[in-house]
């Protein structure tokens, strides 16, 4: 029991960088765009920073503590008939964040890679805090890869749904998003059941296996 609430505890530890950095730059890609677009909501909301108090949403961090993998940020508020292009300025906006993270995982796991190029030259004490900041660097990029995913699944209140309501009729946009509260209840039990975690992973796995493979982990 000891030994499986202390692996418990060090597998939060990439955590940290995550609600510090991931969760942040994730929510500023979302303002960003949405500024760039025209519409100074974010702005005016202070979404427009990096700073993680800005951004972190107790529930959602809740969910990436006890899941160790998904969770969310407070949402960029955005208002969608002072963008331009219209929906199709909102698809941008939604598809932001997951670029953001995508880029985020390709950064920390090229990170890991220069990293592990000390370990033929280092032993004792110093090859352990090498290989330890290599698999928590792993561990960042895969959360991050995990959230691109996550985030990209088409159904609301995820950016997918935003993507997904450009490339299909608006009537039958608006018809779903009658229903968003009830299909939110069904993912989050869709989510702590493991059902959603399960289907990420059949999708992250061959990317982070060939991202390894490139980079010669």
């Amino acid at each position: 029991m000891v030994d499986i609430i202390r692996n418990w505890l060090l597998n939060l530890i990439p955590l940290i960088p995550v609600f510090l950095i991931c969760l942040p730059v994730h929510e500023f890609a979302h303002a960003f765009a949405a500024d760039r677009l025209g519409d100074p909501t974010p702005r005016r909301d202070g979404r427009l920073s990096l700073n993680p108090l800005h951004h972190l949403d107790p529930l959602g961090s809740l969910c990436m503590i006890l899941t160790q993998r998904f969770g969310w940020a407070k949402p960029v508020v955005v208002n969608p008939f002072m963008l331009r292009d219209g929906r199709k300025g909102m698809a941008i906006v939604a598809v932001a964040g997951p670029i953001a993270n995508l880029i985020m995982t390709v950064a920390f796991a090229v990170l890991a890679r220069l990293v592990w190029f000390l370990a033929p030259v280092v032993s004792g004490t110093a090859f352990t805090v090498v290989y330890i900041v290599v698999n928590i660097l792993l561990d960042i990029a895969i959360i991050n890869l995990g959230l691109a995913v996550f985030n990209l699944i088409p159904i609301p209140p995820l950016d997918g749904s935003k993507i997904l309501y450009f490339f299909i009729p608006q009537r039958i946009a608006m018809k779903i998003e009658q229903y968003e509260f009830y299909i939110q209840i069904a993912f989050m039990v869709l989510l702590f059941s493991g059902v959603a975690s399960g289907f990420v992973s059949r999708i992250t796995t061959p990317i982070l296996n060939f991202l390894y493979t490139i980079l010669h982990f």
